[in-house]
């Protein structure tokens, strides 16, 4: 008698609620793209890190959940963050960020 093996269930919460518009940069780390939120039209950053990474992710959510406690205008904001499948065999974790157009950090330090 072969044994029942158990279905796997996707949710798909991250591709139901958000659509990709286009890559934004990509590092040794994670990969991010903009992206709209469907019901509100909202543009917001995220970052997709591999299951290889989750130390770095871990480590990034607690600083993000930091710094939201401290109010202020020039932190960027995280919205969201959580595990998605996109293929049966293919999860990524993934960091939902505000969107702040025309502003990147290299242009701050320099």
């Amino acid at each position: 008698m072969k044994a029942k093996s158990a279905k796997l269930t996707i949710k798909h919460e991250f591709i139901n609620k958000y659509t990709k518009k286009e890559k934004k940069g990509s590092g040794g780390t994670a990969l991010a793209f903009l992206i709209t939120e469907k019901e509100t039209k909202k543009d917001y950053i995220v970052k997709f890190l591999s299951p290889e990474k989750i130390d770095f992710f871990e480590r990034e959510v607690n600083i993000l959940e930091k710094l939201k406690t401290k109010n202020n205008p020039n932190i960027i904001s995280m919205i969201e963050y959580g595990k998605e499948y996109f293929h049966i065999d293919e999860e990524k974790y993934y960091i939902v960020l505000e969107y702040a157009p025309n502003r990147e950090l290299g242009d701050y330090v320099y």
